[in-house]
């Protein structure tokens, strides 16, 4: 986490008084409560979702044969392994600035590997997302798991997919390419 820019000032604190906690037991062979608590410090942020994207994030650099380092060099996201992961990276992948002028709701129902639905509502740059299905989604996409995660991680094209009828969508499909904008890069 301490790679984000948002904890840059943490990131220095905590460097800092791992240095100092260096020097303290080269000299007194004990780290002193205040250099341990600054080293021990919150970093913020879900913990639960932190661990399960850094669990996704190797898992990723194992399968695909990268470093870290290649693995962002390539910008790579972690491939989701449940719905509850797709979820976590959805979310972390939301540009609400993107979405200020999007009311709707985007369904994702999964086969295969990974079964189940999840939605996301977005209001206006604000997103809600949850397990299950919605009776007036705007727009739902129907896919095998494993198809959709490499549309997510950008290994395949969503869609080159869409035109091979790897997975349908119904409903509003000019929301359908509008997926990457709101909740990735956009290239």
């Amino acid at each position: 986490m301490l790679t984000l820019p948002e904890l840059a000032e943490t990131k220095k604190d905590i460097l800092e008084a791992t240095a100092q906690a260096g020097r303290e037991i080269v000299q007194s062979r004990s780290i002193c409560a205040t250099a341990m608590e600054r080293i021990t410090q919150p970093i913020g942020g879900d913990y639960e979702t932190f661990s399960a994207m850094t669990n996704l994030f190797w898992k990723s650099c194992i399968e695909e044969g990268l470093t870290p380092k290649e693995f962002h060099q390539h910008n790579l996201l972690p491939r989701p392994n449940s719905i509850e992961t797709f979820i976590k990276v959805m979310l972390m992948g939301f540009k609400p600035e993107r979405a200020a002028q999007t009311r709707a709701v985007i369904q994702f129902s999964f086969s295969g590997e990974v079964e189940g639905s999840c939605h996301f509502k977005i209001d206006n740059g604000r997103i809600e997302a949850k397990q299950g299905a919605l009776a007036n989604a705007d727009l739902i996409v129907e896919s095998p798991f494993g198809t959709w995660m490499d549309v997510t991680t950008g290994k395949s094209s969503g869609k080159w997919l869409y035109i091979r009828r790897k997975y349908k969508a119904s409903g509003d499909l000019s929301l359908l390419p509008r997926i990457k904008e709101l909740f990735g890069r956009v290239d």
